[in-house]
């Protein structure tokens, strides 16, 4: 018998333990906090087995913001390395890790259309399956997805919190750093800041998106006008590899 609740409250915990005895197994949902889980099992007084029931990259609500509020997202890159070192942490408790559940495994918006995504919405893998594949395996596939360095805009990063001036020209930019330039697809998309972000999962609807004026495009790099809009806005970039795989980062910036 098994129940499943955020991360690891103590109080909750020590309310299962004394009025639901019958209980054998505690499911935790737990993202950046999977470091620390199995003590805080411990210190609220769960000696039984547990399972991680939702796991993944560090969620919105662990991350950096903007100073308007917009939440600063791992690249795909990033995201398969803690994807990497969390299973690391959870199968080193062996006593009573029982298992784990990736999160999530298929496609949806939640704060953006990248954000814990394993696939992208046309079925383009990231380099989280390949990390998956190879801890559950001990086998990577032949196809690895590209992997990139981190988006700047105007040679900042994310935490810079950029504003500009409406129509101004803006220059982003970013490093292959695994993959043939020779082979890789480069798509960027520029969204308005979602304004539809729920809580627990719950459907979120993915902004329209806005047409890029681009002045001009090069390998790595794309120079473009900023909305005539004003308000918060976010550039992503796709790189598509061979055989359906694709690296993926966003920037969050400001017209004002």
């Amino acid at each position: 018998t098994m129940t499943v609740v955020a991360h690891a409250p103590a109080k909750v915990i020590q309310e299962i333990i004394h009025k639901c005895p019958s209980i054998d197994i505690l499911g935790t949902n737990s993202y950046g906090g999977v470091g620390v889980v199995a003590g805080a099992l411990s210190q609220a007084g769960w000696d039984k087995g547990y399972i991680v029931t939702e796991w993944g990259p560090d969620g919105g609500w662990e991350v950096s913001h903007t100073k308007w509020g917009a939440e600063i997202e791992p690249s795909s890159t990033e995201k398969a390395h803690q994807r990497a070192y969390r299973y690391g942490v959870m199968t080193g408790d062996r006593a009573r890790c029982l298992g784990s559940y990736a999160f999530h495994w298929g496609y949806k918006q939640e704060v953006t259309p990248t954000w814990f995504n394993i696939f992208m919405e046309d079925g383009s893998a990231t380099e989280s399956l390949e990390i998956l594949q190879y801890l559950w395996t001990g086998r990577f596939p032949d196809n690895l997805a590209p992997r990139i360095s981190e988006l700047l805009l105007n040679r900042h990063g994310p935490q810079a919190n950029v504003t500009v001036k409406p129509g101004e020209c803006l220059t982003a930019s970013y490093e292959l750093t695994r993959g043939d330039p020779e082979e890789v697809r480069v798509e960027w998309e520029l969204l308005p800041e979602s304004t539809d972000k729920r809580k627990g999962g719950d459907r979120e609807e993915r902004p329209e998106a806005v047409v890029i004026e681009k002045v001009c495009e090069s390998p790595g790099r794309l120079q473009f006008s900023a909305p005539a809009e004003p308000g918060p806005y976010r550039l992503f970039v796709y790189v598509f590899g061979g055989n359906n795989t694709v690296a993926t980062a966003n920037f969050p910036f400001l017209v004002k």
